[in-house]
């Protein structure tokens, strides 16, 4: 649903298979208050790869298996979110919970949406999410937010003029839009479309490099240092894809997106959970950690996820409480 500052949020108390939402948007079996608990709280943010997709029952979610180790996991993963409006969204309501953990994935995805601001512009498909976000960049090593324009639906964001030219001007996808609206239905034009694209997606991939992540290195930044005010210890999760995990040669002739990742988040000191490394040790195939589209996990690897989490949160003392610490021994 429409959130003005955000861009758009999970609605609250939906029910809908397998996906429920409390009062809060949060996906949760149990009810949960927003005073702190006695077990450790871990707060989730991420997109549909940490919300676990409504194919996907509760108890099978990386959130869920949390629980089941004695910790209170809130859900607030939210369909195709980047670190920009996770930061905003802890900023806004996460921060209340006063979480002692905050989990922040971050996947394939990140530099793409930061991009975006216009979800239709790159995935024509979701006219479910007709929603404008704000925009947040990089100036002069300082992040600056730009607040989301006024209008909110699809068919209002294309008959206004000053909301297209701006989404022209800074959406990075508005090309993708562009190119389809003129190209899609001329067969030879739609070909020569087709193969630059290619060409220009193995250009981008080759000349990936640290300084493709200066945003999303200031925003993970701007959010560890944001929840530490509020006494929360921040966990960037790395969540791969299958081909990060089991790279083919095409993939290996690349720089590696999840190795660069880790190296510009890790720089300032906040825990990193890798879990590419248990995903290969384990002996499973890839099919039996993923979904056929290589993105989302299957319940095993959403369990193996969850234990490199807990085993995360062991290393650090600082608990209020041994209770949940003591189930995490019992996991190993």
């Amino acid at each position: 649903m429409l959130d003005p500052d955000i861009g758009w949020i999970n609605r609250p108390n939906l029910s809908m298979g397998t996906w429920k939402t409390d009062s809060w948007g949060i996906r949760r079996d149990f009810p949960v208050e927003l005073s702190s608990s006695d077990n450790i709280r871990i707060a989730l943010l991420g997109s549909s790869v940490i919300n676990g997709g409504v194919l996907t029952k509760y108890s099978e979610t990386i959130s869920g298996y949390l629980d089941s180790y004695g910790f209170e996991a809130l859900n607030f993963g939210t369909m195709l979110y980047a670190p920009d409006q996770e930061y905003l969204l802890y900023k806004k309501k996460i921060y209340q919970f006063k979480p002692d953990y905050l989990v922040v994935g971050i996947d394939r995805s990140a530099l793409v949406f930061l991009k975006a601001f216009f979800v239709p512009f790159i995935q024509r498909q979701q006219v479910y999410i007709p929603y404008l976000k704000p925009k947040i960049e990089l100036s002069n090593d300082e992040l600056r937010i730009s607040a989301r324009p006024d209008e909110d639906i699809l068919i209002s964001v294309l008959e206004n003029r000053v909301n297209f030219k701006m989404l022209a001007k800074h959406d990075a996808y508005y090309k993708n839009f562009s190119d389809y609206r003129n190209y899609f239905f001329a067969p030879v034009a739609r070909l020569a479309l087709c193969l630059f694209r290619r060409a220009q997606s193995t250009l981008d991939r080759w000349s990936l490099s640290e300084q493709d992540f200066l945003l999303l290195e200031a925003i993970t930044n701007a959010m560890s240092n944001s929840a530490k005010k509020d006494s929360t210890t921040v966990i960037f999760l790395l969540l791969p894809t299958k081909s990060d995990v089991f790279p083919g040669l095409k993939e290996n002739l690349f720089p590696s997106y999840m190795d660069l990742a880790k190296k510009v988040i890790s720089r300032h000191g906040d825990i990193v959970v890798d879990i590419r490394q248990e995903f290969i040790g384990s002996g499973l195939s890839p099919h039996k950690l993923y979904k056929e589209d290589g993105i989302h996990f299957h319940p095993i690897a959403n369990e193996m996820i969850a234990k490199g989490i807990a085993m995360s949160i062991k290393q650090n003392t600082n608990f209020k409480s041994t209770q949940a610490l003591h189930k995490v021994f019992e996991i190993q």
